[in-house]
């Protein structure tokens, strides 16, 4: 014979009871620590990014073309595939594009901060 459940307590607060407030959360919800990756690691980030935008507008495309050589259609599915390809692409890059304004000039590109100078490091002055 199987036993029957545990009592459940009532969650819920009394009739005619307000509930407790919790107290919102401090934390920041962006973290505006600086990138720290080298410049290498940088460009190799974005030439990943470029990279897989640029496929995403062609593949489509070529695929397009090699379902209208399967098919013996005349450029049908190449037209739906670069349609496709392109407008798949420029959401990527205007999601790109937006998602790096919100992040803002990096500490590497501030105006304080020359490209070629560390960031540590105090700008030259000639007398």
């Amino acid at each position: 014979m199987a036993c029957p459940p545990p009592p459940v307590e009532d969650k819920l607060p009394a009739p005619g009871t307000r509930r407790k407030q919790t107290p919102k959360s401090t934390t920041p919800l962006v973290d505006k620590r600086r990138d720290d990756r080298s410049p290498l690691a940088l460009a190799y980030g974005w030439a990943v990014r470029i990279t897989s935008i640029s496929l995403e507008m062609v593949v489509p495309g070529l695929i397009g073309l090699w379902i209208d050589r399967q098919l013996g259609t005349v450029l049908l599915f190449l037209v739906l595939g670069v349609i496709v390809g392109v407008t798949t692409g420029m959401l990527h890059l205007v999601r790109l594009a937006a998602a790096a304004s919100r992040r803002g000039p990096s500490a590497r590109t501030s105006p304080d901060n020359h490209p070629n100078q560390r960031p540590n490091e105090r700008p030259k002055t000639t007398p």
